[in-house]
């Protein structure tokens, strides 16, 4: 279940970032808080088609790690993406396109 919302949350952030020029840490926390919230959704939702019932509790502590795990998401999001964006731009070729990746232009 895990390797198939991995995989489903990738190509879906993929076709995201193709569709929207995400700039700036307000976006992208808000972006992967959403993103983070929405996996979340459909991980309970398959849990509760196949096994019957939500799997670790009652529905309020499920809202709860819910919305926690989301807020932690969307908190840590800006830094990583900051981080990966200055590997790209350490391995790019030229001082254009480095300066495309550490501006956002470049995925």
């Amino acid at each position: 279940m895990v390797a198939v919302l991995c995989g489903a949350t990738c190509i879906l952030s993929r076709i995201t970032t193709t569709r929207l020029l995400v700039r700036g840490w307000v976006f992208i926390a808000s972006l992967c808080g959403v993103a983070a919230l929405l996996a979340y959704v459909v991980t309970v939702s398959i849990r509760a088609y196949f096994a019957g019932g939500l799997g670790g509790g009652s529905f309020a502590i499920q809202a709860v790690v819910a919305v926690g795990s989301s807020v932690l998401t969307a908190v840590l999001a800006p830094g990583i993406f900051r981080l990966c964006r200055s590997v790209d731009a350490r391995f790019a070729r030229t001082e254009r396109e480095r300066e495309a990746v550490r501006e956002g232009y470049l995925n």
